[in-house]
């Protein structure tokens, strides 16, 4: 049985996120145009100050938990998920998606901060620089982490029966890490913090491999299922792809929030593929299979396949040139209708004719009624 899945992507060339592709809007202005920041007021010194003190607060906090001094605090439920893409600079790029039940969230914005360990074995940046016999002690150096970034969030509206779900990202060479991760309630503007009653704060510290897509080895991105795939009007600015990171070229997703749809829903999803052999025209020969498994309580079912997705000399565009970018993108849109209430493995089979290697991606999902 064959499902007529809809390719979901045309050819073109991903740009990935802004700050990993695009230079700065400041270095893309000629010096003359530049203009001085307009002269800070004194209440906006005062709210620069006051968001300092919290994130300088939370990242103690942080800090403690990583040393054993403290437990994680654990105020505000919140989930994690992340994805894999290949970046620059032989690094790879995660976006990610927070998860928090919007019923527990009381302020109006929220600080979310997050760094990357490397399990490397080596000691801290500033614990392996020795201080010369003699010398006065110091302002201690910043400690390096392979990643470190803060945000402050304003948190929307929240709608009946919808979780609040913030989006960000990092980037970081393959390899073992410890992500530790932090979201805080922020204080309503004026009020004092009040040590008996500290903000909701949550501290999650978790493992990390992030997969090395520089080694030459046949890969595939992670395959993001999506709640909704958007066609953007308009070039994203930088600011929207910090906040919403799942944008590729002119396509917004938005990430399934459990991997569960209705039968009234189509299943979409997106991917890359990565160091495929090239001909002498520069073109790969690379075929994809999509295979669907219900997963029952006697063992799994083979339920049906759509057509195979192939990409090669006579089905790219002639333009296709990996030497300047341009990726293998995969992806189809599945309905769901005629597929029976329960749980499924999608199989992602990619073979690379040329080179003659097999990578297979398995993805878990459930349908219900609806």
């Amino acid at each position: 049985m064959r499902n007529h899945g809809r390719a979901l992507f045309a050819f073109g060339a991903l740009v990935l996120t802004a700050f990993l592709i695009h230079p700065s809007a400041q270095q893309q202005q000629p010096q003359q145009q530049q203009q001085q920041p307009p002269k800070k007021t004194k209440e906006q010194e005062k709210l620069e100050k006051t968001l300092q003190a919290e994130i300088q607060a939370l990242v103690q906090v942080v800090d403690q938990v990583a040393a054993g001094q403290q437990a994680a605090p654990a105020d505000l439920p919140i989930t994690f998920e992340n994805h894999y893409l290949k970046a620059r600079d032989e690094r790879t790029f995660s976006p990610f998606v927070i998860t928090v039940p919007s019923e527990t969230i009381q302020a109006q914005t929220v600080l979310l901060y997050f760094r990357l360990v490397k399990k490397d074995g080596a000691p801290p940046a500033e614990a392996a620089a020795q201080k010369p016999e003699g010398q006065k002690d110091q302002q201690a150096q910043p400690k390096q982490y392979a990643f470190e970034d803060v945000h402050g969030i304003t948190v929307p509206p929240a709608k009946p029966a919808q979780p609040h779900r913030f989006m960000r990202a990092f980037a970081v060479a393959g390899g073992e890490y410890e992500m530790l991760l932090a979201l805080r309630e922020r204080l309503p503007q004026g009020k004092k913090p009040d040590p008996k009653a500290p903000p909701k704060t949550t501290v999650v510290r978790k493992p990390i491999t992030v997969p090395d897509y520089w080694n030459g080895a046949l890969a595939t991105s992670s395959v993001i299922l999506a709640d909704s795939v958007e066609q953007l009007e308009a070039a994203p600015t930088e600011q929207q792809m910090v906040t919403h990171p799942y944008i590729f070229g002119m396509t917004r997703l938005t990430p399934a929030v459990d991997n569960v749809f209705t039968k009234a829903e189509n299943v979409s999803m997106l991917f890359l593929v990565y160091n495929t052999q090239l001909d002498e025209a520069k073109k790969p020969d690379v075929q994809v299979d999509y295979n669907f498994h219900q997963v029952l309580d006697s063992g799994e079912k083979f339920f049906n396949r759509t057509e195979p997705q192939v990409f090669n000399a006579k089905t790219l565009p002639p333009q296709f040139d990996p030497s300047v970018g341009h990726q293998i993108v995969g992806g189809q849109e599945i309905p769901l209708a005629s597929f029976p209430e329960g749980k499924y493995r999608l199989e992602i089979k990619v073979t690379d004719k040329l080179a003659k290697q097999t990578v297979v991606a398995n993805i878990p999902f459930a349908v219900q009624p609806g």
